[in-house]
């Protein structure tokens, strides 16, 4: 029993003791009066929180390894490849990636599809020798010979004709007297197509720069001033000696690049 004033009725009244229910308490911090019974890190069941529920805790801080291990091959929240950021170009697996565009790879290259930004028309790759690739100009290079049977060449057409089965430029040319002799020649070049075979003096591809030897016994010309220096695959060359001393046997030699 208590005996308390009740204010209404202006007069002390004596009350049964009932104690005061949890819900009445005030002016009582968190868990200060039952912390041991509100800590919710038991495994029963009865206070246990869900791991969605729990908030304030860093990426991975709780469970880094629990959590690595759902997003491995086979986990229970596996990562497909595309879904991963942060990553530069093949610095997780470089070496399957190369081996996915190698030959009979997963994803085979084709030649055809591979840039070609740095090369010009008519260039080729080829290895550079320290394990990479270069484009290069695709040279050729051919010579043809004149002899008279070991009296002074002739002059006219010789019996001698070229066919040029690629399209390609003339770089450079040269006479040489193969056989160390001194004496002066001149030799036009005639170019035409096997339709219109045989060409003529019309069909001169060196202007007024024809290969010549003065008083020597070799010359090379590497400018090729005014010649139509270029020519397409199937045309046909023929040689004309305009003018020739001493020389027996001459060998002029033609070098350019496919395109």
């Amino acid at each position: 029993m208590a005996l308390l004033y009740d204010g209404g009725l202006s007069r002390w009244v004596l009350y049964p003791f009932l104690g005061a229910r949890h819900g009445d308490l005030g002016g009582v911090a968190s868990d200060q009066h039952h912390s041991q019974s509100h800590a919710h890190d038991g495994v029963d069941g009865s206070g246990t929180v869900a791991h969605g529920d729990l908030t304030g805790v860093g990426s991975d801080q709780h469970h880094a390894k629990a959590h690595k291990d759902e997003h491995k091959a086979g986990g229970s929240d596996t990562l497909d490849h595309f879904e991963l950021g942060g990553l530069n170009s093949d610095n997780h697996h470089a070496q399957n990636h190369a081996s996915r565009h190698a030959d009979g790879g997963a994803d085979e290259l084709a030649v055809q599809d591979l840039a070609s930004d740095a090369a010009t028309d008519g260039q080729v790759a080829k290895a550079d020798g320290a394990g990479g690739v270069a484009f290069e100009d695709d040279g050729f290079g051919f010579s043809v010979t004149f002899y008279n049977g070991g009296s002074v060449l002739a002059t006219g057409v010789q019996q001698v004709a070229v066919e040029l089965p690629y399209a390609g430029e003339f770089e450079s040319v040269r006479l040489v007297a193969i056989d160390g002799a001194t004496g002066s020649i001149v030799v036009d070049i005639w170019k035409d197509t096997y339709a219109n075979l045989p060409p003529t003096d019309a069909d001169s591809i060196t202007a007024s720069a024809q290969p010549t030897i003065s008083s020597a016994t070799k010359s090379e010309d590497a400018t090729l001033t005014g010649w139509t220096t270029t020519f397409s695959a199937g045309d046909w060359l023929i040689f004309n000696i305009d003018s020739v001393s001493t020389f027996t046997v001459i060998t002029l030699s033609l070098r350019g690049r496919r395109t």
